[in-house]
């Protein structure tokens, strides 16, 4: 009885159950990422468990399923050649996993092993950008690939060469990234493709014309160049399409969209947030945004539907205001970009109001750094059931400028995220965020929960005592760069010097 009662819960688990969890520790990039970034591979949490007991240790030994996913370059590059070749001696003949940034240093031993065991590959994704241009060095993916699942690369100069020498039939991911690339027009594997990104300079035409052949597509992915322009290629239907992501010139985005006809809950992801100028130098035609909004009413009305968003990020750039998905439980974010200096007539704004879509927010992010243009401020009323707005002291000046207007919004909000607040400077206006507390508690709406973001942990967050008079008022702290948690104070419980993040901080320094 007393064995029993010292047993740990964890050591009565099956090995079968043990052998599971230890591969819930592996987890393959959906993207290439680059030498800098941190990837949660699980090579180092493998060995530390490998060293727990002798029983664990006996499970990761007998187990080259579990090894041969955990070629992580990004770590392997930090070891020695002893380590590396003891990891892969200990994957055994299982599938592959190959991932992260190589190196110079790391392809002498990349590249041959890549070579011999392509026929066992099962995932790869590479960012080989720098890693010199001789195709030589990549002839293998040439060679036939009758395990291979997923390929993402970004390799220099591939050129126009087969891929596989068409004999890829579990392939279900592709991505591959490089100068010239062209797919084949025709190829075996296509009909199997559930996810695929297009990179290259292929027509329009081309791309319709492979799209045909890839019917069981659930992600899809177009950079559009120039050279992508026109109207030709065939529309063609993708009834299991849930993700379309698209970037380019605008005209041309708009014909893709035209031209492609996904599921009713397809997902659209259009441009890219940190596009200098999405819709060009010169203003859309009238017939052209019409087409791309009507479209955009039509995708997500059933989208919405079948996917209730619940947060999104407002964010300005240049002549576009991207409105972005954000706290989503689902597969695959939204990314919709409109333009601003229509934004106050626009129809997928007055749709998202009229049939309650932008009622499902319960959170929207108003991040900028300089006064909100007008008609941005005007569109927040449409968000009838936020309850937690984030937003800037640029912002919310903005908002404040346009008191008379924005009163009647938000009369559900109770949760205010100040985004690098601003301190209370002697013989200045008081911050944004502490005059949008105090009109808020004015006008019979008051903010119940004030959280403080600070962008660092030094300076991090301004001395914040003055918010001691909003009694009830519950502050909550946190630095995005720091390991502590989140703290919080209840304003008018007599404990003000708590929010002396500044004072605290400068003595902790």
């Amino acid at each position: 009885m007393q064995a029993l009662q010292n047993t740990t819960p964890i050591s009565v688990l099956h090995n079968d159950l043990l052998w599971r969890i230890f591969l819930e520790n592996i987890e393959f990039p959906n993207e290439t990422i680059w030498r800098s970034e941190p990837h949660s591979g699980g090579l180092d949490t493998a060995r530390h468990c490998s060293q727990v007991c002798q029983e664990w240790r006996d499970i990761y030994l007998g187990s080259p399923s579990i090894w041969a996913k955990f070629i992580d370059l990004n770590n392997l590059c930090q070891k020695g050649d002893n380590w590396r070749k003891e990891v892969i001696s200990r994957s055994g003949q299982a599938l592959l996993w190959v991932y992260g940034c190589p190196d110079d240093g790391i392809m002498s031993f990349l590249l041959p092993f890549l070579r011999g065991n392509w026929p066992r590959m099962q995932k790869i994704s590479l960012n080989a950008l720098f890693c010199g241009r001789s195709w030589g060095r990549w002839f293998f993916l040439a060679e036939p690939a009758p395990k291979l699942h997923t390929v993402l690369l970004e390799i220099e100069s591939l050129g126009e060469r087969i891929v596989f020498t068409d004999h890829a039939p579990l392939l279900r991911r592709f991505n591959i990234s490089s100068h010239y690339y062209r797919f084949p027009t025709s190829a075996s594997w296509f009909a199997n493709i559930l996810h695929v990104s297009f990179h290259a300079t292929h027509t329009m035409e081309e791309v319709m014309q492979i799209l045909k052949r890839m019917p069981r597509l659930i992600s899809l992915k177009i950079v559009l160049h120039d050279c992508c322009s026109g109207d030709s290629g065939i529309p063609t239907n993708l009834p299991e399409l849930k993700m379309l992501n698209l970037t380019g010139n605008f005209p041309d985005i708009v014909s893709m969209l035209e031209k492609i006809t996904p599921s009713r809950e397809c997902c659209l992801y259009i441009g890219h947030p940190v596009t200098p100028d999405f819709f060009g130098p010169t203003e859309p035609s009238n017939d052209t945004y019409s087409r791309y909004e009507k479209i955009l009413i039509k995708q997500f009305s059933s989208y919405f539907a079948a996917h209730p968003p619940s947060a999104v990020s407002l964010s300005p750039k240049s002549t576009a205001l991207f409105l972005e998905e954000s706290l989503s439980s689902n597969t695959f974010q939204f990314l919709i970009p409109l333009y601003l200096p229509t934004l106050s007539s626009s129809l997928f704004i007055k749709e998202m109001t009229n049939s309650g879509s932008a009622s499902l927010f319960r959170e929207v992010s108003l991040v900028y750094n300089e006064e909100v243009p007008p008609a941005v401020i005007s569109s927040l009323g449409m968000f009838s059931s936020l309850t937690t707005l984030c937003a800037t002291d640029d912002a919310l000046e903005s908002i404040l400028e346009h008191h008379l207007t924005t009163d009647t919004f938000f009369p559900l909000l109770t949760t205010l995220k100040a985004k690098w607040p601003m301190g209370r400077r002697p013989g200045k206006e008081l911050p944004a965020h502490h005059r949008f507390l105090k009109h808020r508690k004015a006008i019979g709406k008051p903010i119940s929960v004030l959280e403080a973001v600070a962008l660092y942990s030094w300076p991090g967050l301004p001395d914040m005592d003055y918010l001691e008079e909003f009694t009830g008022l519950v502050v909550k702290w946190s630095i995005s760069d720091s390991a502590e948690g989140s703290r919080e104070y209840r304003c008018g419980d007599g404990r003000p010097e708590e929010l002396l993040f500044h004072t605290l901080g400068s003595k902790m320094k």
